[in-house]
């Protein structure tokens, strides 16, 4: 009888699926999609980047009509970011015109800040069924470059 037991247990030990482990992603460590832009260029410069979860991310920065002003371009499937930006001298001197589109879900906030002379921060916390996501389009000078990102 203790055998019959223990053949049984047995069976049902091998025959139950062992479940994975779910692993999830969180999206604020998640590495950041960032491009490298010449500052002299009037030209619009635009790239493709895939960011960590695989999600193709279209960055762009296009010198407008007004000289030393450049529009900051980011999207992905869920949002589409941009705001503008006057520069001179290697410095942001302001960031302004913030606008978002969101493919679903709501904008919760959105702020646009020009954190020093050198980095300016468009920020938007969104939210998706229940989950709440925060964007952030970031441009920042180094040296003679434009440092684009989305995270």
């Amino acid at each position: 009888m203790k055998k019959i037991i223990f053949v049984i247990i047995l069976m049902i030990i091998s025959i139950t699926p062992v479940r994975a482990q779910e692993q999830t992603t969180d999206q604020s460590q998640a590495s950041a999609a960032k491009i490298c832009f010449s500052l002299s260029s009037d030209e619009t410069q635009s790239f493709t980047v895939y960011d960590a979860s695989g999600i193709p991310v279209t960055i762009s920065v296009t010198a407008t009509a007004v000289s030393g002003e450049k529009r900051i371009y980011a999207s992905n499937k869920f949002i589409q970011m941009e705001y503008y930006i006057y520069t001179a001298s290697n410095n942001i001197i302001s960031a302004y015109k913030p606008n978002c589109i969101l493919n679903s879900g709501n904008i919760i906030s959105s702020s646009l800040t020009r954190n020093s002379n050198k980095k300016a921060t468009y920020t938007v916390t969104c939210k998706r069924l229940f989950s709440q996501f925060t964007y952030k389009l970031i441009a920042e000078i180094q040296n003679d470059e434009l440092i684009v990102s989305l995270s």
